[in-house]
């Protein structure tokens, strides 16, 4: 038996290589909560630890109250051991608007019933339908939820 994996960028030798037991569009929140219900441990990777999630700001709402800036989680966000099952406050990097956290939860969990509800038309349409067309309308639809 010969197994292929394909890499979407290039990797240097050496370089660490690792699986995600987790779906890489959830939230940060989201993600955490799943890695301590299934597999009993706290992620402290990079993305786990950065409020904007590396750039991606996959947690991360337009503000409505200044509309420019984005809502996103305050730091620390969790030390190995911590409690993760939430984060307790998102914060605008622009206006300093605070938001407790199971709200801007509440609209996260509608967005990722949203990526679902795109994901299955995609599977079950028969054209052709660029993915990353539906991410974007995805990301469009997110911060229209607020």
């Amino acid at each position: 038996m010969k197994l292929t994996i394909r890499a979407a960028q290039t990797i240097a030798k050496g370089s660490h290589l690792s699986m995600s037991y987790v779906d890489l569009m959830a939230t940060t929140s989201q993600r955490q909560q799943e890695l301590q219900a299934t597999k009993f441990f706290t992620c402290v990777c990079p993305r786990c630890q950065d409020p904007s999630e590396c750039g991606s700001f996959l947690s991360a709402l337009l503000c409505p109250t200044c509309s420019t800036g984005k809502d996103y989680p305050m730091l620390p966000l969790f030390a190995e051991g911590e409690d993760t099952s939430i984060v307790q406050a998102y914060s605008c990097g622009t206006c300093g608007l605070v938001k407790h956290h199971e709200e801007v939860e509440q609209v996260l969990d509608r967005a990722g019933k949203e990526w679902e509800t795109i994901d299955s038309i995609l599977e079950d349409e028969e054209e052709d339908i660029e993915k990353d067309v539906a991410i974007q309308l995805l990301v469009v639809r997110r911060l229209q939820l607020c």
